[in-house]
């Protein structure tokens, strides 16, 4: 006979309370686990129940295996039907999809939207796309726009300060593009995040202070000038220790191990507002750049949420693996495997970003920089490197391949046929290269993609695999300089005979 003392391991509280009903166990053996197991220890009859309790949940567990297994096989035989020559999946789109998605694509890479701009409140650099022009005297609440800290070198709008250089005269009257964000805050009586009254001004940079290094900052910083110009700390540096200087200057620029999230959102929200400064001297600063970036890190050591959205980390991986599981239960196992690396040294997009004057609608490959002025252009700006490969990712995602996510609070997902048919979601992954190329890994789910089972059983079919050689043929081909389409038909008509 089965021991209930081991048996009773596998049953929780409440499937021995409830076999047991409510007359056998006492208020005081519902309450905790330990005197449960103490009361069936000493009575025969608990020993019944726990055996009956645990048949019962064995009963139950078969009785759901097998209902999952029948909705398994009925999904299978419904994705069979749905995945047969005659489905979407692996279909290849007709050639005038492909041209619309091409046209789109090359569109998206054109002047006007690569065009960028500054917004008059926040200084920001943005896409036009995320601007809205505005007359000056008719920005809305401009009372929030007033600064929070007066300083005697601002100059103010009617009564706003604003970026002066984002400001244009068109009709008499004072006019700029303003971002989306800061609108949003005016329209909701909010001082915009990012705006410059919100204690972000800096004012013009003197040449003094622009032709200075990292040290010399640091000097400035740590060492005001006495009247007469030199640092009256430079003359009693002698009595300060190593360990003094450094708690002076961790003060200033780091951060407490107990800070919290908020905290940590505030540096990286600062952090993104100086790379989009429109002067983009913050940017083209190497040494600013791998400061900020060190702070950003040492405060993400201490958070464990939020190392889950740094790309690279083992919280980001294990997050990743969790939504490809979570896609792969939901849309079956992914179609296509995809690693996108566009070429930033050399696009002509990526050298309009970083400040090159380039017509891309009408593009002469024998103008403008040579290549080894457009490899220095791109190193001494990798934001505008980051910035084109994000533009390209997004290009391809959206005109290409058919999905973009609305900008509204919902999020809501909007698809069309593409190039390889109809996405139904995707999982990717960012990674840089030795060199800082950034290059992006993805999964692609199909819409009618099959359970692996029910693939293993379409393979068998000669008319299926043509259908999928066919579609390999047509959608996912290297460049081959001689003999291309030789190469390509020889290649996958090798495929469905071997197969």
């Amino acid at each position: 006979m089965e021991d209930p003392m081991q048996l009773i391991e596998y049953l929780t509280m409440k499937d021995i309370i409830s076999e047991a009903g409510p007359d056998l166990l006492s208020k005081t053996d519902k309450h905790r686990r330990a005197d449960l197991l103490a009361a069936v220890e000493k009575s025969s009859v608990l020993q019944d129940v726990v055996r009956r309790a645990y048949r019962h949940k064995k009963d139950r567990q078969m009785e759901g295996r097998q209902t999952r297994l029948k909705k398994s096989r009925l999904n299978d035989e419904v994705v069979e039907k749905n995945t047969n020559e005659d489905s979407e999946f692996f279909r290849n789109p007709d050639e005038e999809v492909k041209k619309k998605a091409l046209a789109s694509f090359i569109d998206h890479t054109g002047n006007t939207h690569s065009l960028q701009s500054s917004c008059v409140s926040c200084a920001r650099e943005k896409f036009v796309d995320d601007l809205e022009g505005i007359y000056i005297n008719q920005i809305p609440n401009p009372h929030l726009l007033t600064p929070v800290f007066r300083h005697h070198a601002q100059s103010l709008v009617h009564g706003m300060l604003l970026y002066i250089p984002a400001i244009i005269k068109a009709y008499n009257q004072q006019w700029g593009p303003i971002c989306s964000d800061c609108l949003q805050d005016l329209h909701a009586k909010k001082i915009p995040l990012y705006s410059l009254a919100n204690g972000l001004w800096i004012g013009d940079i003197p040449d003094e202070l622009a032709i200075l290094n990292l040290p010399e900052l640091y000097v400035i910083k740590l060492y005001p000038q006495r009247k007469d110009g030199l640092p009256s700390e430079l003359f009693t540096i002698i009595k300060h220790s190593d360990q003094e200087h450094l708690e002076q200057e961790r003060e200033g620029y780091m951060i407490g191990d107990d800070d919290t999230d908020d905290e940590h959102n505030e540096i990286v929200a600062q952090a993104k507002w100086t790379m989009q400064y429109s002067d983009r001297h913050f940017r083209k600063d190497f040494h600013f750049m791998f400061q900020v970036f060190g702070v950003i890190q040492k405060c993400e050591k201490h958070l464990s949420a939020v190392r889950a959205k740094v790309m690279g980390t083992d919280e980001s991986r294990i997050n990743i693996c969790l939504y490809i599981w979570g896609m792969t239960i939901m849309k079956n196992p992914p179609s296509l495997w995809i690693t996108i690396n566009p070429t930033d040294t050399h696009d002509p997009i990526a050298q309009v970003f970083a400040g090159e004057d380039i017509d891309l609608d009408n593009l002469n490959c024998n103008l403008g920089p040579d290549s080894s002025h457009r490899a220095t252009i791109i190193a001494n700006d990798p934001y505008a490197a980051a910035i084109f490969f994000h533009f390209i990712i997004q290009a391809i995602l959206e005109e290409l391949m058919g999905i973009s996510v609305s900008k509204s609070k919902n999020g809501h997902i909007m698809r069309h046929k593409g190039i390889f048919g109809t996405v139904e979601g995707y999982i990717g992954t960012v990674e840089a290269q030795g060199r800082g190329t950034l290059h992006l890994h993805m999964l692609v789910w199909l819409q009618g993609a099959p359970t692996a089972v029910v693939m293993k059983n379409r393979l068998q079919s000669p008319e299926f695999r043509t259908k999928v050689a066919n579609y390999i043929g047509a959608n996912i081909h290297a460049h081959h300089a001689q003999n291309e389409n030789l190469f390509v038909q020889y290649k996958f008509t090798s495929v469905v005979e071997d197969a």
